[in-house]
């Protein structure tokens, strides 16, 4: 109820332009961003047909690509067919752009991925620009598990996130699905799509630590001699 009034339920409902289901998937909203792009993409493609290639690029990355990542920090699709829903967009614009010269684009998952990594990145400079002391060192402490052993990565950063306040509770979830333990599944987890052994640097730092320690020792020994 809401000012005397029933609100209905329903299995889908769009905010700000992004579609959210009950189910917490993301197919309904695909399909409608797609069949935007596509209608988009068709629209430039033939007011440019007889356009250069380099026109036509720049059409789509101003007019059609935009479409595809309005809020795709939000929404990021983790489902196969939903990329492939989306790359498929891109590599029909791709081949009307590269009629005379060959042409290379980052595909739209490492575009996606690299626009949640910047939007993570400007919440943690938000959250220092407030000079909240305490979520600053949560922070500091969160970037510290790349500097740990990697097999105590997941239980140090179950203890970190027992201890933070709910504002702070979906940056974490969020870490921890694609940087952690992964999505949560019906059957267990999903692997993360950045696991602790492709940012974890301990071994890294602990091998070029006894190299240089080598070399001073030697030195140190040669003085001595």
């Amino acid at each position: 109820m809401l000012g005397g009034e029933t609100i209905p339920e329903v299995n889908k409902c769009k905010y700000l332009g992004i579609i959210f289901s009950s189910d917490l998937g993301w197919g309904e909203h695909v399909t409608d961003t797609a069949g935007k792009a596509w209608r988009a993409l068709h629209f430039v493609m033939r007011i440019l047909r007889k356009g250069s290639d380099k026109s036509k690029e720049i059409a789509y990355k101003s007019l059609v690509r935009p479409v595809m990542e309005y809020g795709v920090a939000c929404w990021d699709p983790y489902r196969l067919e939903h990329n492939k829903a989306l790359e498929k967009i891109q590599k029909r614009a791709l081949k009307c752009c590269q009629k005379n010269s060959p042409l290379k684009w980052d595909t739209l998952t490492d575009r996606r991925t690299r626009i949640r990594l910047c939007a993570m990145f400007k919440t943690y400079r938000e959250y220092r620009a407030e000079e909240n002391t305490d979520m600053r060192v949560k922070f500091h402490i969160l970037i510290g598990l790349a500097f740990i052993l990697e097999e105590d990565v997941a239980d140090a950063f179950e203890d970190l996130q027992e201890t933070v306040d709910d504002d702070l509770l979906s940056i974490f979830d969020y870490v921890d699905d694609n940087y952690v333990k992964g999505r949560r599944r019906e059957r267990g987890r999903q692997l993360p799509m950045f696991p602790p052994g492709t940012w974890n640097c301990y071994q890294e730092l602990y091998k070029t630590f006894q190299e240089k320690l080598t070399v001073t020792r030697h030195g140190i020994e040669g003085s001595k001699s």
